[in-house]
């Protein structure tokens, strides 16, 4: 394996040496900034998770004998939710790459790992409130009375369905 050589304009002279280290010192500056600003968006995701986790955890603590999302909205608030973290994840896999494919970065500099961290807190988030969302969504169901009668085969079944829809 080669090691990388840099080759620095100017290096020889106290200006070209005072531009390298100015231009080393902003990408540690960006380095710094984009950690702190996903850490930062991780604490935010963490927090929206164990709020999740909490509601949850009440919801299935006591029974509820009514329908919970009557209209649909609250699943749908779940659903749009659901759809804008998987965005932001698309959005996160391709800085992550970005950076894992960046020469001027180095292993120890922090930059991928904080990505991953990101990532499996943004995953940890989709699948706690996509769990939030199902749960609703089957309460809701089994307080549903039930439609129609017993049905011979699986046709008669979908034509009632079917029906029910128009």
């Amino acid at each position: 394996m080669r090691a990388a050589t840099y080759v620095v304009p100017g290096a020889g002279s106290p200006a070209g040496v005072h531009a390298y280290a100015g231009r080393t010192l902003d990408l540690l500056r960006a380095i710094e900034r984009t950690i702190d600003h996903i850490s930062e968006n991780r604490g935010h995701v963490a927090v929206l998770a164990g709020g999740a986790v909490k509601y949850l955890e009440q919801l299935q603590a006591r029974p509820v004998d009514a329908v919970l999302d009557p209209d649909g909205a609250v699943c749908a608030m779940f659903a749009e939710a659901l759809g804008a973290l998987e965005r932001i994840y698309r959005d996160a896999t391709v800085r992550r790459a970005a950076a894992a494919s960046d020469r001027r970065l180095r292993g120890d500099d922090g930059v991928v790992e904080v990505y991953d961290d990101y990532l499996s807190s943004l995953s940890g988030c989709h699948d706690v409130l996509h769990e939030v969302k199902e749960w609703i969504e089957t309460h809701d169901a089994l307080l549903e009375p039930a439609k129609g009668g017993t049905y011979a085969d699986a046709g008669d079944l979908i034509d009632a369905i079917q029906s029910d829809r128009k």
